[in-house]
């Protein structure tokens, strides 16, 4: 959380046709409370898109995000391991929130991330 109430987004990924790691920041603003998990985010200020946070097990540790107009969607692990059943459980959830599943690629993990600056 930075001090204007804004959220600091750091992405990265693995590309691993290319061998190298890809990063991306950005800002969050809540849309409403911040207890909600409603954020429109900008990569390209002044730019914003919608980010729904749509799911989060009970132990936080894994996730379904939902971008604007269901067009994007991520499933989302603290850790790089997932067994199946879990993985067709949380399409599942992005299904019943319009997500087009058929579109879904699962990134193999593995590599270690770059140190976060």
């Amino acid at each position: 959380m930075n001090a204007d109430g804004t959220v600091r987004v750091f992405n990265q990924g693995f590309d691993p046709e290319k061998g190298v790691w890809k990063s991306a920041k950005a800002v969050a603003r809540f849309i409403g409370a911040h207890t909600e998990g409603a954020l429109k985010v900008s990569f390209f200020r002044p730019f914003y898109s919608g980010y729904y946070v749509v799911h989060v097990d009970d132990d936080y540790q894994c996730a379904v995000v939902v971008g604007d107009g269901c067009r994007y969607c991520w499933v989302l692990s603290r850790s790089p391991e997932m067994n199946d059943k879990l993985y067709a459980g949380l399409l599942s959830v992005a299904a019943a929130n319009g997500v087009d599943i058929s579109r879904m690629h699962r990134v193999p993990h593995g590599a270690q991330p770059d140190p976060e600056d």
